[in-house]
């Protein structure tokens, strides 16, 4: 499985980001699956993942299961919240994408960085 979990919420990337990396309207390539499109009037739409179907592809509640998803398709709840996770040497870091800023902590997982609730 990867990085995202069942239940967890995601967004559909935007028609901007389809048409930029479509130029010829036929599908974006992503690790593990392409953005076809069909998949387009899905742009911009909340979902949530509602299960796996192999450790990269899954289903989300909106499209009742017809397409497989992939994380290069969608915006995870932290980068709608302006956020992102790098890893850094060892570590992971939590990043605030709008000022460019690093949080003061490090962390050993991925799912430790995602998780920690700052105060």
């Amino acid at each position: 499985m990867g990085i995202l979990k069942k239940g967890d919420k995601v967004r559909v990337k935007s028609i901007e980001w389809y048409n930029k990396n479509s130029p010829e309207d036929n599908g974006v390539g992503t690790t593990g699956n392409t953005f076809v499109t069909d998949m387009k009037i899905y742009c911009g739409r909340e979902a949530i993942i509602t299960n796996y179907v192999s450790d990269y592809n899954f289903h989300i509640d909106i499209d009742d299961g017809s397409w497989g998803w992939t994380i290069g398709m969608v915006e995870t709840d932290m980068e709608m919240n302006g956020e992102s996770i790098f890893k850094f040497g060892d570590f992971y870091v939590r990043v605030n994408l709008d000022t460019k800023t690093i949080f003061p902590e490090f962390f050993d997982t991925y799912q430790e960085a995602k998780d920690y609730e700052y105060k």
